[in-house]
């Protein structure tokens, strides 16, 4: 059922604890919104996310609006998202 993204993103304890919590640990109800859950990452696309080598800068900023400030005294720049 999962590919190797979802293992190493999803095979945890703490991970699958947050389907048992939202099921009232009811493991039969968890597991079952934990294969919906891959389901709708599959049908989104969202694990291609990773595969792309570049988002366009527009897209980024379209999305993200954020620019550059200045920097704090230790030289660190401040961003205004």
């Amino acid at each position: 059922m999962l590919n190797e993204i979802d293992k190493m993103i999803f095979c945890s304890e703490a991970a699958f604890l947050r389907f048992l919590i939202a099921a009232d640990f009811n493991k039969d109800r968890a597991f079952s919104n934990f294969k919906a859950f891959i389901a709708w990452r599959k049908d989104k696309q969202v694990n291609q996310v990773l595969d792309n080598e570049e988002i366009p800068e527009t897209k980024i900023k379209s999305l993200f609006p954020n620019t550059w400030y200045h920097t704090d005294k230790d030289n660190r720049p401040l961003w205004v998202i």
